[in-house]
Formats: C-alpha cells, sequence, structure tokens
C-alpha cells in the first residue's frame, strides 16, 4: 500500500463528509502535492469522485458495478465507509450516465457514527394508511455493512441534539481578522523546493548509477511525506488568512432554517463546527420516557 495515497484517500473521505463537495476533496489534494496515477495534479471533479467510490479502496471485488467479494490485497477504508462514500456521492463519479445527482435528503449521514466506528445510516419509512407502529425514522447502524447492528436513534431526537449543541457553538464563534499574523509561506515554500531539488539529484544519481532504485526510495519517500506536510500546512494557512469575521447571527439563521432546499447549507455549517457525532446503545429500558435517550449517550467531536 502507498501510505501517502492512503492518507490522501482517508482525508478525502473526511472533507467529503465535512463538506459534501467533491470539489473540496480535489483542493485538498492539490494542497497535499498527491498526483493522479499518470503523474498529474488533480483537476477533474470527476475523476476525484470516481476515486473515492472506487470498491476497490475498500478491498472490495466489483464485477458489473457490483460488490461479489473481498479482494487479496489491504483496504484503506472500511465497507461501511465505502458505502458512507457512495451515499454522499450521489451519481457522482458513477459509470451510468443520465438524470441528476441524488439529492441529500436528511442531515446527519457523513457524520453520525454507531460507537463500533460504523457510520450510521438514516432509515425513513412513512407508508401511507399504515399505523404508527409500522413507521419509523431514524439513525441506524447497520449489521450487513460491517456494523454491530446494535444501536439506533431516532432521527428528529438526534437532530435536535446536533442542532442545539452547533447553535451554541456558532454563538460562541468569532473568527480571525486576515492581517493579524506574519506570512511564513516563502520559508515554507523555499524548504518544498529544497527538497524537491534534492528527489531531482537522487532521481538524476539513479540514472548514473551511483544509487539503485530501492536506495533511493529510501531517501526520496520521507522527503515526498515532508513535502506532504508542508503543502498541508500551506493550505491550512491559507484557511485561515482567508478568515473574516463572521456574521452569527446570518450563520445561526441559515442553520436554524428547516427549510429542505437550504440542507446544503446547513451540512456546510455543520462540517465547520463538527468532525464527528458518535452514538451509544442505552439498551433497553434506556430512554428516559418522553425526554428521549440520555445526553450523554451522543457525543459530538468538535471540528480543527
Amino acid at each position: 500500500m502507498d501510505p501517502v495515497a492512503a492518507k490522501a484517500i482517508r482525508e478525502g473521505m473526511e472533507r467529503l463528509f465535512q463538506t459534501g463537495r467533491v470539489s473540496e476533496v480535489r483542493k485538498l489534494w492539490q494542497r497535499m502535492g498527491v498526483l493522479t496515477p499518470l503523474g498529474k495534479e488533480w483537476r477533474n471533479d470527476g475523476n476525484v469522485a470516481r476515486t473515492l467510490r472506487n470498491p476497490r479502496i475498500a478491498g472490495l471485488v466489483a464485477h458489473d458495478g457490483k460488490i461479489v467479494g473481498e479482494g487479496n490485497w489491504p483496504a484503506i477504508i472500511t465497507r461501511a465507509e465505502h458505502e458512507a462514500i457512495l451515499e454522499a456521492l450521489g451519481n457522482r463519479g458513477a459509470k451510468k450516465k443520465g438524470g441528476p445527482p441524488r439529492p441529500r435528503k436528511y442531515l446527519l449521514p457523513g457524520f453520525v457514527y454507531c460507537v463500533c466506528g460504523t457510520p450510521m445510516s438514516a432509515q425513513v419509512y412513512d407508508p401511507p394508511g399504515e399505523t404508527k407502529y409500522s413507521r419509523y425514522n431514524r439513525y441506524v447502524c447497520i449489521s450487513q455493512r460491517g456494523g454491530c447492528g446494535q444501536c439506533s436513534r431516532q432521527r428528529p431526537w438526534l437532530e435536535d441534539v446536533v442542532r442545539e449543541w452547533v447553535a451554541g457553538a456558532i454563538e460562541g464563534h468569532s473568527s480571525v481578522p486576515e492581517d493579524q499574523a506574519d506570512d511564513p509561506n516563502p520559508a515554507i515554500e523555499a524548504e518544498i523546493r529544497e527538497l524537491e531539488e534534492g528527489i531531482k539529484r537522487l532521481r538524476s544519481a539513479v540514472a548514473k548509477g551511483v544509487f539503485t532504485d530501492d536506495e533511493a526510495l529510501e531517501e526520496i519517500i520521507p522527503m515526498r511525506e515532508k513535502i506532504q506536510e508542508l503543502r498541508a500546512m500551506q493550505g491550512e494557512l491559507a484557511r485561515e488568512a482567508a478568515m473574516i469575521p463572521v456574521d452569527n447571527d446570518e450563520e445561526l439563521q441559515d442553520w436554524l432554517d428547516d427549510d429542505p432546499e437550504t440542507l446544503h447549507r446547513r451540512r456546510e455549517i455543520l462540517g465547520r463546527y463538527v468532525k464527528r457525532i458518535i452514538v451509544k446503545p442505552v439498551g433497553k429500558g434506556g430512554s428516559n420516557g418522553w425526554d428521549g435517550p440520555p445526553p450523554d449517550s451522543v457525543v459530538i467531536v468538535p471540528a480543527g
């Protein structure tokens, strides 16, 4: 397994879950300095989406678009994470053409995980004319996707908990004006250039027979990893430098807007404040009557 590519895949998955945007994954990979299999910079969102939805990165074998077994190579992500990526992407990057991308319906997929580590899925079933006992509206850990199958939570209750937490985070949030810090980018860029020149010298030495490929790779791999770290640092600095004071009232208003048309905007806000939501099982009788499960059965991990 290529450790550089594996790191890019995992961080790209997290960025997709946080923002819902393939373009944000592309920008992340550009900042990290990772290249396509052809050695070019990632510039096409469709190629990024196809890479993320490829079952091979989950160690799976597919035929005619269907999973037929497990491969004999190490997996970068779990099967449950692969399923969550497909849900997050909709039709983006799929081989089949035509038709609009599947729209998002729910707030938390990609953010909410069972305590076992499996992404939880939204299950909503409300057939007309049926009794309340045949209806359900919940987030659930699914055993068929590699989960424990022991944890679920009512969707309205869980979304209310998250809505209240994020509202509090927005009200206490402030941004840093862009002129408060010196720009360290010139020094970082100089270090990157020095490392790139070092890699070129090693490749030249291999061509001249001074080093073998394996000997050169022992030096080149840590140099590439260092370049990735520096590119990521540049990206983080660029993000911080672009921060402007946030209109908290406007952001809070957007966050509390329940209009389905604003779901994308609410997920964008969610990704700014929340990295992951972990749900713990409460067992039979674990609910507090009409108040729902205990609040400490949900752990919200802040972003950043």
